[in-house]
Parts: C-alpha cells; sequence; structure tokens
C-alpha cells in the first residue's frame, strides 16, 4: 500500500477512515485478520477486530497517514497520560479522557500510548458498512478455498494408501 491512499479526513470534521488493503489481507497467527499499510514515516498494522480497525505505528506514521493530530495524542497538555478518545459530533472533533459520558452514541476513535516513552501509538475506530461487507466477502471466499483444499486432500487420501513406505492405490469399487 503506497503513501498516495492517505486516510481521509473531511472538513466537516468526520471520523477519519483507513483503506482497507484486500490484496495484502490475511490471518495472522491467532486468527485474525490483518493487513499493513506503508507511510513515509513508518509502517502501521491494521488488525481488524470485529467490525473495529485497530492501528498500531508510531507517532510520526499515524500523523503523516492522517489517521491522528498531534493534538489528538495522550500526553498533551488537556488530554489523558496514556490514552484518551476523540469524539467526532456536530461541533467538530474534541478530545474525552475517560468515560464518554452525553457522547455514547457520537462516532469516536480511541488513542492508547505505549511502548516505551510512549512512543507506539494504538487506534480504535470504527469500520465503514463498506468496509464490513467488503471483510465479510473476503472471509467467504476464504472458506470456500479452505473447503474446495479439504474437499481435494480428502478426495486425495481416499484414493490412496500408504502401508510403510509404500504407497498404493486403490481401487474404486
Amino acid at each position: 500500500m503506497s503513501a498516495k491512499t492517505m486516510a481521509e479526513l473531511d472538513t466537516t470534521y468526520k471520523l477519519p477512515t483507513v483503506s482497507l488493503d484486500q490484496t495484502h489481507l490475511h490471518y495472522d497467527r491467532r486468527g485474525s485478520l490483518k493487513y499493513e499499510l506503508t507511510t513515509p514515516d513508518g509502517i502501521i498494522a491494521v488488525l481488524i477486530y470485529g467490525e473495529q480497525l485497530c492501528c498500531s505505528g508510531t507517532q510520526e506514521a499515524l500523523i503523516a497517514y492522517g489517521l491522528v493530530k498531534p493534538e489528538w495524542l495522550p500526553g498533551h497538555p488537556g488530554n489523558g497520560y496514556t490514552a484518551n478518545s476523540v469524539v467526532f459530533d456536530a461541533s467538530g472533533p474534541r478530545i474525552v479522557v475517560g468515560r464518554r459520558t452525553g457522547a455514547r452514541n457520537q462516532p469516536y476513535m480511541h488513542i492508547r500510548a505505549w511502548g516505551h516513552i510512549r512512543h507506539t501509538v494504538n487506534v480504535r475506530l470504527p469500520m465503514t458498512p463498506e468496509q464490513i461487507e467488503q471483510v465479510k466477502a473476503w472471509r467467504a471466499r476464504e472458506e470456500q478455498q479452505h473447503e474446495e483444499q479439504k474437499r481435494q486432500e480428502r478426495d486425495c487420501s481416499t484414493r490412496y494408501r500408504t502401508i510403510g513406505n509404500v504407497i498404493y492405490l486403490q481401487s474404486r469399487t
């Protein structure tokens, strides 16, 4: 994924979006869907968690992609020390530290800084309805391919029989 497909931040203060890269989408060893976005300032790992995207990367990479603004990051004056939420309502984005009381039905993103000197940042934001449909379609294709592969392996294993180191072709009756 190149840096030219940056996250779009609408001038009407809508929640930033992340492009879904289906060509590099894969299951990790834990069975979670993930892919990576490349920016000039680093790599952003994107994990699909339910109907949310969890983006992890350095502050510089997330800012270069356009996903967060520097003043939204934890540790800035008025923000939480390690975590805060950015709520997007009609008046624009605003920082909420702690519970989002009074802003529960508003779209939001959660930002958490962690690691040595809080250099790595985790951003959790909801997926768009189009992204949810794309992920469902990708999972259905993967499941279909997996079932086809299992069927081929099962057909192959019923035709051949192994005794010791010798493989025999079984006759069909």
